[in-house]
């Protein structure tokens, strides 16, 4: 069993073809640069900084902190990337979420950002 699919075997779900892609070759960003916007509600917008995408060994450990979280538990989210701050970039694991993009903090709860991870590679300016 390789290391990715161990790590769906943890998190119990397949993980879309598009983070596959990133945990083999991640691309290059520059922290602090590579900014996105999230738009919380219609009067709230939060601009983040993409810091860097997870090894699967953090990605396997960041399962395991919030599985017992039963909000987080429930979105049926995977951590993939963090930001300059506590908010995480997640990718949906679930048949209603599969490979869409959020961010999740626990001010905000989650926010769909993205349909996919390329989109979300997009969005950086």
């Amino acid at each position: 069993m390789n290391d990715i699919q161990a790590l769906e075997t943890t998190i119990g779900a397949v993980i879309p073809e598009s983070l596959k892609a990133i945990i083999i070759k991640p691309p290059v960003i520059t922290p602090g640069s590579d900014r996105f916007m999230r738009n919380v509600d219609s009067d709230f917008k939060q601009e983040l900084s993409l810091h860097r995408f997870m090894t699967i060994a953090e990605m396997q450990a960041a399962w395991n902190n919030l599985k017992g979280d039963s909000y987080f538990r429930d979105q049926q989210l995977l951590v993939f990337a963090e930001t300059l701050g506590s908010p995480m970039i997640c990718i949906g694991t679930g048949a209603n979420n599969h490979g869409e993009i959020y961010v999740f903090d626990y001010d905000f709860d989650a926010t769909r950002i993205a349909g996919s991870v390329d989109e979300f590679l997009g969005m950086l300016y």
